[in-house]
């Protein structure tokens, strides 16, 4: 049995609703002990909150350097520097007033090389019990060889030396364990909600004044017009599907891509999101060719994103059935 325990959290749930499946029917407690690597980010952040609300016990691990979500328990350590992460670990479960028990789902936000994933594996995946999911991107696709929808069948993937080559090298690690280790790999796309940003397309990629600009009225420049087609997911939703995959059978040894419920041209979501803060937009046009001449590695943005819904309800975690126009409301007030 690993050493690793976990923070104790009480709280209302909240996620339930009419038309979401039940969490957890079968195989898992409806209270899960959970790690999370990250913890405080947009995504990771959110997941942290969530988890509280709904009642789970959650453990975030962090550098230290963002505010961190009420009713967590939260460890610093840097993963980057050898044997940090395991000495922390070791350590806060010396202090548990009772042998620690292992995570039922430990979530990586982190992992960017296999180094990261066999970490995950050698210190917290040593038990049945324990499910892992890492986030990945549906970036790890090759640009060039994208088909319309995109699936696993046939699928060329980067093999590059990209960020996005390496989260591809993390999937197939994860795909040469043996079924004793129980994991999942989901694949978000376009994220909205609430600490999102709209930073993520050219030319406005990593633009952090981008919505001042469109409160200013000022004319956004987009790649191809942004005509190419992506299918956003609002953070909730994917905060849903993570809690979901230790009691989803069908998810277990899954990499899944995670659609959200509506298919948009890029232009749209600037379009929504000056809609949602009052503002006319004006939208012109950057040549594909030459962004792609000056910025060869922007090939993952520019080419449509688009994937069929089959998998996830196959797999029979929750489908995301929040609008982008929802997501974007709570983004930007």
């Amino acid at each position: 049995m690993h050493p690793w325990g976990h923070g104790v959290v009480q709280a209302t749930p909240k996620f339930a609703t009419a038309t979401q499946p039940q969490l957890f029917p079968t195989g898992k407690p409806s209270r899960l002990r959970i790690l999370i690597l990250g913890g405080s980010g947009f995504l990771s952040g959110d997941l942290a909150r969530r988890a509280v609300q709904a009642g789970h016990q959650v453990t975030i691990v962090t550098r230290g350097q963002r505010p961190i979500p009420e009713g967590v328990v939260a460890l610093h350590a840097d993963r980057e520097q050898p044997g940090e992460l395991a000495n922390a670990m070791q350590e806060w479960s010396l202090k548990q007033p009772k042998p620690s028990q292992p995570f039922d789902l430990v979530v990586d936000f982190l992992a960017r090389t296999p180094k990261h994933i066999q970490q995950d594996l050698d210190l917290f995946c040593g038990t049945p019990q324990t499910h892992l999911v890492v986030l990945s991107t549906d970036q790890v696709y090759s640009p060039q060889h994208r088909t319309f929808p995109q699936t696993e069948d046939h699928a060329v993937f980067l093999e590059d030396q990209s960020d996005f080559a390496e989260k591809r090298r993390c999937e197939e690690l994860l795909l040469h364990q043996d079924s004793t280790s129980h994991w999942t790999v989901l694949r978000p796309s376009i994220v909205l909600g609430a600490g999102g940003r709209l930073d993520f397309f050219p030319e406005h990629l990593h633009d952090d004044m981008m919505t001042e600009r469109l409160c200013r009225e000022e004319p956004i420049r987009l790649a191809g017009g942004g005509h190419f087609l992506c299918q956003p997911i609002y953070v909730g939703d994917l905060s849903e599907l993570i809690l979901a995959c230790p009691a989803t059978a069908g998810a277990d040894g899954k990499i899944l891509d995670c659609p959200g419920p509506e298919t948009l041209e890029i232009r749209q979501i600037f379009e929504l999101s000056a809609k949602q803060l009052g503002k006319a937009i004006s939208i012109t046009e950057a040549s594909v060719a030459q962004r792609l001449k000056a910025h060869p590695e922007e090939a993952p943005w520019l080419c449509h994103r688009f994937y069929p819904h089959g998998p996830l309800r196959l797999s029979g975690l929750p489908v995301p059935h929040i609008a982008p126009e929802c997501a974007l409301r709570e983004q930007l007030t």
